[in-house]
């Protein structure tokens, strides 16, 4: 996040910070935590990272990727950013954090003083948040990823269905001292509509649900790695490779093209949000704990890893590829997997009404096919695009993700209370034998419990700006005005079919990523 200037930010955050060391709500002053290298040549306030100019092809002018400058294992950045993107960061996105900072602190202490700061999950609430939310997208079948052989004992006892939730990644990041975080897998079984929770393996432990509180602090980790996954991982698939195609659709399009125009309504907020995300020291991407807002266990290198490694996948193990794009990342065996399915058709049927004008061989959509291509894997290029359904396919990949999934996510996970996902653990899971007596309030110190608030409603709760209904299209084409009522028409449907089920309505859906 930016700030508008640092010295206000040292002078104001002092007292404040002084009082919540005083008062136990923070373990030690901010000021005292040592920042990662890596951060020093980023601005504090309004300011701009050194980085290279970006290299784009002769004769086009505007927005445009350029290679990261953060850690090679990032995806590629638009840091050429217009100053009326900028401009729309500072005045909705920033002004929003600065104001939420001073309304949310008093709340969040009395809350992590006075606790509950961690409460029990039953196994049948564990099974719901694992498989009925968001964090769905993680459930893989036997037939997409045979169940570790560790499991083979727990499923030897009962049919399957079976399915697992491999959490192993949220290991691959350093932890803050006195945290902890394990590489968990969890295995679950299908009975009717409903999966159960049947084991939980945590480093090389599998706990099954008769273990009493070896089970409960399984469970607890259970939660914390799929968060872990989802926040710094997985989610960042749906932002960052976006800037690509918001770069490349304003610069290289004509500005009447029908592509443009279903595209560009979808682009606005994104790169000045993207920009300071990923190149200011104060974001939370880097988990400086000299904010306090910041509520990961991990260090500016381990958070850096856990993106990367979102990004390029983890060598030998198939439950994380690489990122691609067009990967769902999520089956029709849970409710998110059917949620995303429903409108990822819905948004291709529009597009390719909208787009039923552009002839195949478009040369204006084969240099931007081309130019997408060469930074996004999995892109279709000029040729691929030319196909029948390439173009609306990769339109509404592009649409769905920006708006749909990315809302989907922050709202079904930001829905979960926040005493039940603890971010930060403070007791490891032994190897064998059993687990003594645990307090949850004492797993979760008061400055973890603050600094979860704080993020939770800065970064994870949706913050709409304009929704999927606010949305205008400026088609020329009588085809495209006649697809935009029916895309009216196809959201009321989709608001019907889901409603209840924990996802977002149309009007609850950003119209791209604003948050």
């Amino acid at each position: 996040m930016n700030a508008p200037d640092p010295r206000l930010h040292a002078r104001s955050g002092s007292a404040v910070e002084e009082i919540l060391s005083l008062t136990g709500v923070l373990l030690r002053a901010p000021a005292t935590w040592t920042d990662s290298p890596r951060l020093a040549p980023m601005p504090w306030g309004a300011g701009r990272i050194p980085a290279p100019p970006p290299d784009p092809p002769r004769g086009l002018r505007g927005p445009w990727p350029q290679a990261p400058v953060i850690d090679p294992g990032f995806y590629a950045p638009v840091l050429n950013v217009p100053a009326e993107d900028r401009l729309d960061h500072a005045r909705f996105i920033v002004a929003r954090y600065l104001r939420q900072l001073v309304q949310e602190v008093p709340a969040a202490a009395a809350r992590a003083l006075r606790g509950p700061r961690l409460v029990d999950v039953d196994d049948r609430e564990l099974a719901a948040l694992l498989t009925a939310t968001s964090l769905g997208q993680f459930v893989q079948t036997a037939d997409e990823r045979p169940p570790h052989p560790d499991f083979h004992p727990v499923m030897a006892r009962a049919p399957g269905p079976w399915a697992t939730l491999d959490f192993s990644i949220v290991a691959l990041g350093e932890l803050l001292p006195g945290l902890h975080a394990a590489p968990v897998i969890v295995l679950v079984r299908r009975a009717g509509e409903a999966w159960a929770v049947a084991a939980v393996r945590v480093h090389e432990r599998v706990v099954t649900p008769d273990e009493g509180d070896a089970w409960r602090l399984a469970r607890w980790y259970a939660l914390q790695g799929a968060q872990l996954r989802l926040v710094t991982a997985a989610h960042p698939r749906l932002h960052f490779p976006a800037d690509v195609i918001n770069a490349v659709t304003r610069s290289a399009l004509p500005k009447r093209h029908p592509l443009r125009r279903l595209i560009e309504p979808h682009t606005r907020f994104t790169l000045g949000l993207h920009e300071s995300v990923i190149h200011h020291r104060r974001s939370a991407i880097h988990n400086s704990q000299r904010e306090l807002y910041n509520p990961f266990p991990y260090t500016t290198e381990g958070m850096h890893r856990m993106v990367a490694a979102g990004k390029g996948g983890v060598e030998g193990n198939t439950a994380w590829p690489a990122w691609r794009f067009g990967d769902l990342f999520t089956g029709e065996h849970v409710p998110y997997g059917r949620f995303r399915r429903a409108w990822l058709d819905a948004w291709v049927r529009f597009a390719g009404e909208a787009l039923a004008g552009v002839a195949p061989g478009d040369p204006d959509v084969r240099a931007w096919a081309d130019h997408i291509a060469a930074w996004l894997p999995g892109f279709p290029d000029g040729r691929r695009i030319a196909a029948e359904g390439e173009l609306a396919r990769a339109a509404a990949t592009y649409l769905c993700t920006v708006s749909t999934f990315h809302t989907a996510d922050h709202h079904s996970f930001a829905a979960i209370a926040l005493e039940k996902m603890p971010w930060r653990l403070r007791r490891a899971m032994p190897a064998a034998g059993p687990v003594e007596a645990l307090d949850p309030d004492a797993l979760v110190a008061p400055e973890d419990s603050f600094r979860v608030t704080l993020a939770h409603a800065m970064f994870f709760r949706p913050a709409v700006i304009t929704s999927l209904r606010d949305v205008t299209y400026a088609f020329d084409d009588p085809r495209g005005r006649a697809a935009a009522r029916r895309w009216e028409l196809a959201m009321d449907a989709l608001d019907a079919a889901w409603a209840g089920r924990g996802f977002p309505a149309s009007r609850e859906i950003a119209s791209g990523v604003h948050y």
